[in-house]
């Protein structure tokens, strides 16, 4: 499994297994919720409000690597539901954006057997829901490591895509109704 590290302004940061967040002059630890049984990684994190973030990126199980996102009110942190693209078992999120509470935009990538294909994931306030991004033609690997959201129908993912032996920088942008390069 991927491991990362994330920061957002000073507001909260996020790595395995904890959250911390600053307690006037210094930082205190809270703990995340880990799915039952495994082993999880945070690495993107985004608040809205003193009391109100969201927080992505995976689990390990049997199965393999799942995503995972996780909701904070107040001080408890909890699961929330996400799906994973059909026909992998290594699923990852990087990163997430909220622009209100109930429009947030999570990326990250999938092993497809060889390659990694990228993709996104929207939570629309009852539930998270899969979003297709676009694959530079002759990509074999595609990897969407950021975004930010200054709407619901405004945000900018970045990345990388490698075609043959060429890596570029990638950003694609999301409208509202679907993501273009």
């Amino acid at each position: 499994m991927k491991r990362r590290l994330g920061t957002i302004g000073a507001v909260m940061a996020v790595g395995l297994f904890a959250v911390a967040q600053p307690a006037g002059a210094s930082w205190g630890q809270q703990d995340a919720v880990t799915p039952s049984g495994s082993t999880a990684a945070l690495g993107g994190v985004d608040c809205w409000g003193p009391n109100y973030c969201e927080a992505v990126g995976s689990y390990d199980t049997s199965a393999g690597t799942l995503t995972l996102a996780e909701f904070r009110s107040g001080n408890t942190w909890s699961v929330q539901s996400t799906p994973n693209p059909s026909g992998t078992n290594n699923s990852y999120l990087a990163a997430v954006s909220c622009s209100q509470s109930n429009a947030c935009t999570a990326v990250g990538e999938y092993g497809t057997g060889a390659s990694y294909a990228a993709f996104a994931e929207r939570w629309g306030g009852s539930g998270w829901t899969l979003e297709t991004t676009v694959t530079p033609s002759g990509a074999t690997t595609v990897y969407l490591n950021a975004v930010s959201c200054k709407s619901a129908t405004l945000c900018i993912a970045v990345g990388s895509a490698t075609v043959g032996t060429n890596t570029s920088l990638l950003v694609e942008r999301w409208n509202g109704s679907g993501w273009s390069i």
